[in-house]
C-alpha cells in the first residue's frame, strides 16, 4: 500500500514539474477574466509585463473596449474599480487587477468610471465596429503615491 502511494505521488510529481514550464511560458494563463452572467459581457485583465501585454493584443479583436490605468507620471496601476454604464444600468462591475482592461460590450454609449485608491476618473465612449482605447490618469499626490528617493 506504501509503495503504491510512493508512485502514485513520484507520478504526480513529475506531472507538475513538466507541466510548470508550460504555464509558465503562457502569459495568457496569468490574465484575469470577468464573465458578467447578468448582462452577457465578458472582459480581461492584466498588462503587468511585456509577455501579458503581448497576450493581451493579440486578443484585443475580441473586445470593443480597452482602458489603460496610469500615474500621470507614467506608472501603470492595478487594482482598479470599474463600473460601466449605459445610461442608468450597471452593465458590468469589476476589478482591473493590471493596469489593462478590455470588454466586450455590445453597441452603444456607455460611461465609464475607474477608481483608484478612493479617487475616481470617468469617462464617455461609444462601442462601435473597431476597438476603442481609453487612458485614464491619475495625479500621483492625490492617490498617496510618494515616488522613491535616492536617500541622499
Amino acid at each position: 500500500m506504501m509503495k503504491r502511494l510512493s508512485i502514485t505521488l513520484m507520478a504526480c510529481a513529475l506531472v507538475v514539474a513538466f507541466a510548470a514550464p508550460s504555464f509558465a511560458q503562457d502569459p495568457s494563463r496569468c490574465l484575469i477574466i470577468t464573465y458578467d452572467y447578468v448582462s452577457n459581457c465578458r472582459a480581461v485583465s492584466g498588462g503587468f509585463g511585456k509577455s501579458q501585454r503581448d497576450a493581451m493584443r493579440a486578443m484585443e479583436k475580441d473586445f470593443d473596449i480597452k482602458l489603460i490605468f496610469a500615474l500621470s507620471s507614467g506608472q501603470y496601476l492595478g487594482d482598479v474599480g470599474v463600473v460601466i454604464t449605459k445610461g442608468d444600468e450597471v452593465v458590468m462591475d469589476a476589478v482591473s487587477d493590471g493596469p489593462w482592461f478590455m470588454a466586450d460590450l455590445p453597441d452603444g454609449t456607455y460611461d465609464v468610471t475607474a477608481t483608484y485608491e478612493g479617487v475616481s476618473n470617468s469617462a464617455t465612449f461609444t462601442v462601435g465596429n473597431k476597438l476603442t482605447t481609453k487612458i485614464m490618469k491619475w495625479d500621483p499626490k492625490a492617490v498617496g503615491f510618494e515616488p522613491l528617493t535616492t536617500g541622499e
